[in-house]
């Protein structure tokens, strides 16, 4: 599975890969330029796909052959289908296991774990607080998001960026680590889309 896209040579990144588990499978992804017929001169590549059901382990193996633009680095959202979970024709909100694939062999386990979805957008109040010298942030996401999670002090100078990257639906605790700060109030503020909330926290040393 993989994001709608309009035109043929549109980057497909990230590519969602269902594992429907019960038995050994094996899958080959092509991938050529899209829009020309160099494919009929070696112009593609494959990347094979192998999972074992007694080790409950997914192998991507390594990439075979090569085309023009082909990108170097591709992520590959591993999902294990169940009921509830990599069903239908939309993009899953929820990953097992997140690949960060380069062209060489990955091996990656697959045991499942429960996730539950957060209904909506929150960022706790960290805990402890007061704290000395490292607190930890808790923050959900109901559903993928580009997160930035930053803290200020009191002039609204940056301190520290805590979070900056693509997330999937779930729940997060990052550590804040105060060690080379002094004491005093701090704010963090995190930006998920359009949901955007603000906390202070208390350093006492």
């Amino acid at each position: 599975m993989g994001p709608e896209i309009e035109y043929a040579t549109q980057s497909i990144d990230p590519l969602e890969i269902r594992v429907y588990r019960g038995s050994d499978a094996h899958f080959v992804l092509y991938e050529d330029e899209g829009d020309t017929y160099n494919y009929e001169v070696g112009q593609y590549s494959l990347i094979a796909f192998a999972y074992d059901e007694a080790s409950r382990q997914l192998t991507i193996g390594t990439r075979q052959g090569t085309y023009s633009a082909m990108p170097q680095n591709r992520t590959f959202d591993v999902v294990f289908v169940d009921n509830i979970h990599g069903t239908g024709i939309g993009v899953s909100p929820v990953y097992d296991t997140v690949v960060q694939y380069d062209g060489s062999e990955v091996i990656t386990s697959v045991d499942r774990r429960q996730y539950d979805i957060p209904a909506r957008f929150t960022l706790d109040q960290n805990f402890p607080n007061p704290f000395n010298p490292s607190t930890s942030i808790n923050y959900q996401l109901p559903r993928r998001s580009g997160v930035v999670l930053k803290v200020y002090d009191v002039l609204g100078r940056e301190v520290r960026t805590l979070v900056n990257e693509e997330k999937p639906a779930g729940s997060y605790t990052v550590k804040f680590d105060a060690s080379s700060c002094s004491s005093g109030v701090y704010f963090y503020r995190i930006q998920a889309g359009d949901f955007v909330q603000t906390r202070r926290l208390l350093l006492l040393r």
